[in-house]
């Protein structure tokens, strides 16, 4: 049987090990708190700084594909523009079903320049399952790839959105 519990003398057993890294944990803390001019920190202002910084280096390698910062940002901005005009803004919450590719960073990039909050569903949900994870969000919008509209299709009927 394994302890949970720290004694007080585990901790003073790893102080040394603490005080040793303190200079760098002090250095990221000031990088941080004190340098970092941006405090509302998202995807969508990270992207935005790197194409600014960045653009034409890759900010995505997917597959054949390589994707810039600028062309990642002007994409999340065309994003962030529709879901704008659909009436999503910030608070609103979207439900995002898609796999791990390029067209998932750009939502959530997109969703998050404009405060939108994105919930990840699990792409091995199906039926009642996928139905009840989606109801909990009570999502304004559902976005679902092109590889996953038939497991969407399939409770489509039973979800509830708040749009």
């Amino acid at each position: 049987m394994t302890q949970d519990n720290v004694s007080p003398r585990d901790i003073a057993r790893s102080l040394p090990s603490i005080l040793r890294r303190f200079p760098a944990i002090a250095r990221g803390y000031y990088y941080y708190a004190v340098r970092n001019d941006n405090k509302d920190l998202t995807l969508g202002t990270l992207v935005e700084r790197n194409a600014r910084k960045h653009g034409q280096r890759a900010a995505v390698l997917y597959e054949d594909r390589s994707i810039t910062w600028r062309e990642l940002d002007e994409w999340a901005n065309r994003i962030a523009g529709f879901l704008k005009a659909e009436g999503l803004g910030k608070g609103d919450a979207v439900a995002v079903f898609l796999e791990n590719r390029p067209e998932l960073l750009a939502v959530v990039a997109g969703a998050a320049k404009i405060g939108v909050a994105c919930a990840m569903l699990n792409t091995s949900q199906k039926g009642k399952v996928l139905a009840h994870s989606i109801n909990l969000i009570s999502p304004k919008m559902i976005v679902v790839g092109e590889e996953l509209v038939d497991s969407f299709e399939g409770v489509k009927a039973d979800i509830r959105t708040s749009h």
